[in-house]
């Protein structure tokens, strides 16, 4: 048998999801380990196969986020048998419940703010210096216009996720257009007041060339104390 890698625990006796990768189940207290066998992926020292290994635990998880409680673990721990593990995780039942216990009730969403595919208004070549320098200066106002209103739109979303989230963390910009990104831990009971609220933001958004994207529910990795392994 393959060894096995600790990937999460979920609370209580989750009955396995349909459309999850393969992966284990074991059973320990009042916990259920997630365990993935290492021939999954051949070898974690390899950045392609730690992406992969990253992209399955991440998709085994959001399976289960949806019904119950769960606690994502770092990778890196393998285990010869499933009797190893249950071993290890039995001796790890008052870590599951202190590193679990602010995250109870609570799921991650990632808000991602880019700018919307427009159109480019096509570029006139016509009139004299003028009207060429007149238009110059229209563009660079729009442009700033435009600057300051996303501004405050951002300005404005942070103050949306302080009024409805329990957290959140800014990723800041990318170079693929990317404006901003929040991975945001929310109580379960708050998610539809929030998506609500988002879809108010999301029309003000289009208004200034900018849109809008949500994912989740997913366990709350970017909230886990990664250096606290289990």
């Amino acid at each position: 048998m393959s060894e096995l890698l600790l990937i999460g625990a979920v609370r209580g006796r989750p009955s396995r999801p349909t459309g999850a990768a393969p992966h284990h189940q074991i059973a320990v207290g009042g916990w259920t380990g997630l365990a993935l066998a290492c021939d999954a992926v051949a070898d974690l020292s390899v950045e392609d196969d730690a992406a992969h290994l990253a992209k399955l635990q991440h998709d085994i998880l959001c399976h289960y986020i949806i019904a119950g409680e769960v606690l994502p673990i770092a990778l890196g721990a393998a285990f010869s048998a499933e009797a190893a593990l249950t071993d290890h995780l039995a001796r790890q039942l008052d870590t599951l419940e202190r590193r679990h216990q602010p995250l109870t009730g609570k799921v991650e969403f990632t808000l991602s703010v880019h700018r919307a595919d427009q159109t480019g208004t096509p570029v006139s070549h016509g009139g004299d210096g003028a009207q060429h320098l007149r238009r110059r200066r229209l563009s660079r106002d729009r442009m700033r216009a435009n600057r300051a209103a996303r501004v405050a739109f951002l300005a404005a979303l942070s103050n949306q996720l302080s009024a409805h989230s329990c957290a959140y963390h800014e990723r800041g910009q990318s170079k693929t257009g990317r404006l901003a990104r929040y991975d945001v831990l929310l109580s379960r009971d708050k998610v539809d007041d929030w998506l609500t609220s988002l879809s108010k933001l999301a029309s003000s958004a289009e208004r200034h060339g900018l849109a809008l994207s949500v994912t989740g529910p997913c366990p709350a990795f970017s909230f886990v104390d990664a250096a606290a392994d289990v």
